[in-house]
C-alpha cells in the first residue's frame, strides 16, 4: 500500500502452483487489462525484494544471476488498484497506463513491504524462495537442452555449388537477389535434393535451403 500526494496504490497478491500469472490491474475503476507503468513498477519491486531476501537468506549469492521480474511472476495472482490525480493512457480503450513517473515509488514501496511480511514470516519466504529456485531450474534445463539441439547436414552428394550460386551472392536490387526463385536450372539442380525416403517423417524447409 502507498499513499502519496496525488497516488493512492495497493495490491494484493498470492502466489500459487500454477505456471501463468493472472495479473488484473486498475486505475481510477479503470480495468488496464495490457497493464503498464503501475504493473511494470509492481513486478519490479518484487523482483528487488525477492532478490534482497534471497541473499539475506543465502538461498543465492551475489555470483548468481539476479531475480527477474519474469521469474517472480511465474503463479502470481494479484489484483492491483491504483487512484491518480492525472493518469495517462495507452489509445482509446485506456488498456495500458503509461504514467512512468509513478514506477519509482510504486517499486520501492512495494520492495520495502515485501521485504518486511517476508521477514517476519521466514516460513513464507522460504516457500517463495523454494519455489523461484525451481522456476530458474527449469529455465535452465529448458536453456540447456535448446543448446543441445542442432542440426545435422545429411551427407547425400549435396552439391555445394547449387547453393552457392543461389545465396552466395547478394544484390542492394531485391528482385535480383531474388531470382533463383523463378531460375528453371537452378530450380532443377534444387528439386532433387528435397526428395526425402519413405522412412522420413518431416522435411523442414527453411529460407530455400
Amino acid at each position: 500500500r502507498l499513499a502519496n500526494r496525488g497516488l493512492h496504490f495497493q495490491a494484493a497478491l498470492q502466489w500459487t502452483t500454477d505456471r501463468e500469472p493472472k495479473i488484473r490491474s486498475f486505475v481510477n475503476c479503470v480495468n488496464t487489462a495490457h497493464g503498464g507503468a503501475h504493473v511494470r513498477a509492481l513486478r519490479a519491486g518484487l523482483a528487488e525484494a525477492l532478490e534482497h531476501m534471497m541473499l539475506e537468506t543465502g538461498k543465492k549469492s551475489a555470483q548468481d544471476e539476479p531475480v527477474e521480474a519474469d521469474e517472480v511472476s511465474e503463479g502470481l495472482a494479484v489484483i492491483v488498484d491504483l487512484k491518480l490525480s492525472h493518469p495517462n493512457f495507452e489509445g482509446q480503450t485506456k488498456a495500458r497506463l503509461t504514467n512512468a513517473a509513478v514506477c519509482a515509488p510504486i517499486q520501492k514501496a512495494v520492495s520495502a513491504q515485501v521485504i518486511a511480511y517476508l521477514r517476519g514470516h521466514p516460513r513464507a519466504a522460504a516457500v517463495i524462495a523454494d519455489k523461484l529456485l525451481e522456476v530458474r531450474r527449469a529455465k535452465l534445463a529448458a536453456k540447456r537442452t535448446a543448446e543441445r539441439i542442432y542440426f545435422q547436414r545429411l551427407e547425400q552428394g549435396i552439391d555445394e555449388e547449387v547453393y552457392k550460386e543461389q545465396f552466395g551472392a547478394r544484390s542492394k536490387n531485391w528482385h535480383e537477389s531474388a531470382a533463383w526463385i523463378t531460375d528453371q536450372e537452378l530450380q532443377g539442380s534444387h528439386a532433387p535434393l528435397c526428395r526425402q525416403e519413405k522412412g522420413a517423417v518431416a522435411l523442414d524447409v527453411c529460407c530455400g535451403s
